[in-house]
């Protein structure tokens, strides 16, 4: 039954993408391009982010809101966003940086422990995060919260990694792209 259902996902979207491809010349669209980079936050791997952090070069504050008002600045332009946790996260950061400001953690057992430490993450609408959106982007479960973060979330999580946001997928994971009836589209930023 579950390989009927994925073949029968699959159809749907060959038969989606032919007509949206037929569509498209109907309804050509001017290419956006998304706002430039402000942050220079935004340019440095989370390696190094992180240890920029344990060594309190800067804050996870900082790192979290800069990514946050990115997300706000780009997602109108790309649909990504299907439900935020910002002011929990920011509050996450302001206690990572208050943890190192106390001064009695040991960088080094931090760093092996938690090597994410103060670093912001977001994750697919169709992964588990307790108390947010879990539909599988489909209309049938339209509401649904996840009651249990995945092994995934958890596992970033007890890395010390901060969760932003829960972000568009295709239906049921079944598409090529990122659209479905309960979000819409969600647009490449290398696209726009």
């Amino acid at each position: 039954m579950f390989y009927l259902l994925r073949i029968w996902i699959i159809v749907i979207n060959v038969i989606y993408l032919t007509l949206d491809w037929i569509f498209s010349f109907i309804r050509y669209r001017k290419p956006v391009s998304i706002p430039p980079l402000k942050d220079t936050l935004l340019t440095i791997s989370a390696t190094e982010l992180a240890q920029k952090i344990r060594d309190q070069h800067c804050t996870s504050y900082e790192v979290v809101r800069a990514y946050i008002e990115r997300i706000k600045e780009v997602n109108p332009y790309l649909n990504a966003v299907v439900e935020d946790r910002y002011k929990i996260a920011l509050a996450e950061a302001k206690n990572c940086d208050r943890l190192l400001e106390a001064g009695n953690v040991d960088i080094e057992k931090l760093k092996k422990q938690k090597p994410l430490f103060g670093i912001p993450f977001t994750v697919k609408e169709s992964i588990p995060v307790k108390g947010l959106s879990h539909t599988g982007c489909t209309l049938a479960y339209k509401g649904r919260k996840a009651t249990t973060d995945s092994f995934a979330v958890k596992m970033l999580r007890d890395a010390g990694a901060i969760l932003l946001c829960v972000t568009n997928t295709p239906e049921m994971c079944g598409g090529l792209d990122s659209y479905n009836f309960l979000h819409g589209r969600s647009y490449n930023p290398y696209d726009t």
